[in-house]
């Protein structure tokens, strides 16, 4: 979405970005204040709907709330001569689409699909409360996706995925065209210079394996983790061909408000104090600059990219383009991104 917001402006198009909240010290470079180049275009509506209730669940309803808010705010124009835009671009939820068509008949929709919302639903209980109003939103979503003129998705593995989920597409004969994300290179040539400047001593003297991901369930960072404890077990100390194993980075975003990255924080530090060998070859770092990101991705001996059945997954595109092997799980997006064997290992 920033990609597209960027080349927008860039064209001369007049471009706002509305969102229901934008943290400054967790946001993206172009987001950020007073530096960003895209925070002039950025509008933040909406921050006092909650996330949940008061920590009792209901985030799927809050951030339907959230959307639909956003929605009807961007339906009243502040004043007479504001004209209305000729594209409205939505991605996340279609929950809105319906009442966008009828707010503003003369915007086109753009609706691009991450993946399906109620696959991402972590909780998964089975109580009655819970079903019920989840097999609403669910219903919605199938619902309001067809309202969009036009539906892009971000990978074939999620276009697959979208078509299964949502049997109603299918009947329509729905074209789901794939967009895949573009690679920012300006962010990760802007950095280059900054890099070893004073002098050609590599950051880090042994080039040690990185993740870079958020710090999510969904991104399975454990299995990194158990693959090199697994090695580790399985050698003997007279072995000639011992595997000597490299440091290991586990760097990516990370809220302290969020309860998910606090809770997977802990999970991730509870199994390295379980296994003494990894207390010496593990290290954690939390909401990383660009700058360091960049330096990660160059001076890794490869980057380790865990999540199963990932729906596009940009960081083995950053890690090839700076000419750094990949180790990456072999489903989902990065089977699209990638040749086996060539540029990374699946």
């Amino acid at each position: 979405m920033l990609q597209l917001a960027h080349a927008s402006v860039e064209l001369g198009h007049s471009v706002q970005l509305i969102t229901s909240r934008c943290d400054a010290n967790h946001c993206f470079a172009p987001l950020k204040p007073t530096t960003g180049t895209l925070y002039p275009y950025l509008k933040v509506w909406g921050e006092w709907i909650p996330q949940d209730f008061l920590g009792m669940g209901g985030r799927a309803i809050c951030s339907t709330l959230r959307v639909l808010y956003l929605s009807y705010r961007l339906s009243r124009p502040q004043s007479k001569h504001e004209p209305e835009p000729d594209i409205i671009v939505m991605d996340v939820l279609p929950t809105p689409l319906a009442l966008l068509q009828w707010w503003m008949p003369n915007s086109s929709l753009l609706f691009y699909c991450h993946f399906p919302d109620q696959l991402l639903t972590q909780n998964k209980s089975k109580t009655t409360k819970k079903s019920f109003y989840r097999s609403v939103l669910d219903f919605l979503e199938e619902r309001t996706m067809p309202f969009a003129d036009s539906i892009v998705v971000n990978s074939k593995f999620t276009q697959q995925t979208v078509l299964r989920t949502f049997p109603s597409l299918q009947k329509l004969n729905l074209h789901l065209p794939v967009l895949y994300p573009a690679l920012d290179t300006t962010a990760l040539d802007s950095n280059k210079s900054n890099i070893n400047s004073d002098d050609k001593t590599p950051k880090y003297p042994i080039k040690p394996l990185v993740s870079l991901n958020r710090y999510e369930r969904k991104k399975n960072v454990l299995l990194l983790l158990q693959a090199v404890q697994w090695i580790i077990d399985n050698q003997q100390d007279d072995d000639h061909d011992k595997v000597k194993i490299p440091p290991i980075i586990i760097a990516g975003g990370y809220d302290v408000h969020n309860v998910e990255n606090v809770e997977y924080r802990g999970e991730l530090q509870q199994y390295v104090n379980q296994h003494k060998q990894l207390e010496k070859l593990v290290q954690f770092q939390q909401s990383i600059s660009d700058e360091q990101r960049t330096l990660l991705l160059k001076e890794a001996l490869a980057v380790v990219y865990t999540p199963t059945n990932e729906h596009f997954g940009i960081v083995p595109l950053e890690a090839m383009y700076c000419k750094t092997p990949v180790v990456a799980v072999n489903t989902g997006g990065p089977t699209e991104t990638v040749l086996d064997g060539q540029t990374k290992f699946l």
